[in-house]
């Protein structure tokens, strides 16, 4: 998608970063928000497959932090 875009048309002149604006760093968010979606990743089954992922990274998290130095 962002390949075929025109970057003429996405050009936003209200920054003054160098590389990215806040408005292109929201055009990407949207996108990746709308591939992760419950119906793009199969709906109930999908949400499922992400909780317990989820699940299984805060666990490691909280062992990891919980461990001692």
């Amino acid at each position: 998608m962002f390949e075929a875009t025109d970057p003429l048309r996405v050009q936003n002149n209200q920054s003054i970063a160098a590389h990215f604006s806040r408005w292109h760093v929201e055009i990407a968010e949207a996108v990746v928000m709308a591939l992760t979606a419950d119906e793009a990743l199969g709906g109930l089954g999908g949400r499922r497959w992400r909780d317990e992922d989820e699940y299984l990274i805060r666990k490691r998290i909280h062992d990891d932090v919980r461990r001692p130095s």
